[in-house]
């Protein structure tokens, strides 16, 4: 994974909602659903507010300093996976992100390697939203 990399999250096709703590994504086109732990979370969060996989790693690193050297690899392996489930893109142009110019605290819970739960039990409930039914003429006109 290039340390200068961006990520976009795949928008419109995928959404997300943080809940508690706990973030789900929906890929409205597959009609799986996703949920993530603590760590995954965070690196969500960090891809939403464009910042760069060096990035990433240098504020993974910042939240959980004693777990410094298991980052790299745990992040990559997490950016693959939303990669091949297609949730996020590269993303060729890009504004640099700030946002490390504020140190972030170290974490008050142990690292976790950040993961990714697919569920597919909903998958056929989620592909009979009525919003797949229509054409460029919206909605109500059906294909």
């Amino acid at each position: 994974m290039a340390l200068n990399q961006n990520f976009r999250i795949n928008v419109p096709k995928v959404i997300s909602e943080t809940i508690d703590g706990e973030t789900i994504i929906i890929n409205l086109e597959s009609g799986h659903y996703f949920s993530l732990n603590h760590s995954g979370g965070q690196i969500w969060n960090d891809i939403q507010t464009g910042h760069s996989t060096e990035q990433i790693f240098q504020l993974t690193q910042q939240r959980y300093p004693r777990d410094a050297a298991q980052v790299p690899s745990a992040v990559s392996g997490f950016l693959a996976a939303l990669l091949s489930e297609a949730l996020i893109g590269p993303c060729e142009t890009f504004e640099i992100s700030e946002k490390l110019s504020t140190p972030t605290a170290p974490a008050d819970r142990p690292f976790e390697i950040p993961g990714l739960q697919k569920y597919e039990d909903m998958q056929d409930l989620l592909l009979l939203d009525p919003i797949h039914e229509v054409d460029e003429m919206g909605w109500p006109m059906t294909k």
